[in-house]
């Protein structure tokens, strides 16, 4: 679910660098700054979500700990324990998820600036054209 959501915040992020390019506001974005906004906007929000995921399934495990040592005696595992016990120690893609949101930030950079080359020869052809 927090995936989506950050994909959704994503692509709100994009129309609203579009719509502030298309309006020639007093900024001047370029394809370059529209793209590092949203790739870094991008890795920010998939790392925040990380953090606050990793600290809630902690908060879960912890609720567990009757006598707070940080052990777990046979009277405190449960069912539900021994669920928010495996998310927790199952936690290599969350470990990561830094490593590879940040790949995925720098592949991702020089096509969104291609694809804005794109739409501007798109733009100038259209104006050109008179249509």
């Amino acid at each position: 679910m927090g995936f989506y959501i950050i994909v959704f915040i994503s692509n709100i992020l994009i129309l609203i660098c579009y719509k502030l390019y298309k309006q020639n506001q007093k900024v001047k974005f370029n394809n370059l700054k529209i793209s590092m906004i949203i790739i870094i906007t991008f890795y920010l929000l998939i790392n925040l979500y990380n953090i606050v995921n990793n600290i809630y399934i902690n908060y879960k495990l912890m609720s567990f700990d009757i006598d707070r040592d940080g052990i777990f005696s046979i009277g405190e595992q449960t069912p539900e324990q021994n669920y928010w016990m495996d998310k927790y120690i199952n936690d290599l893609g969350r470990n990561l998820l830094p490593i590879i949101s940040g790949i995925y930030s720098i592949i991702c950079f020089p096509i969104l600036i291609i694809i804005g080359k794109i739409f501007d020869k798109l733009k100038y052809c259209v104006k050109t054209n008179g249509t």
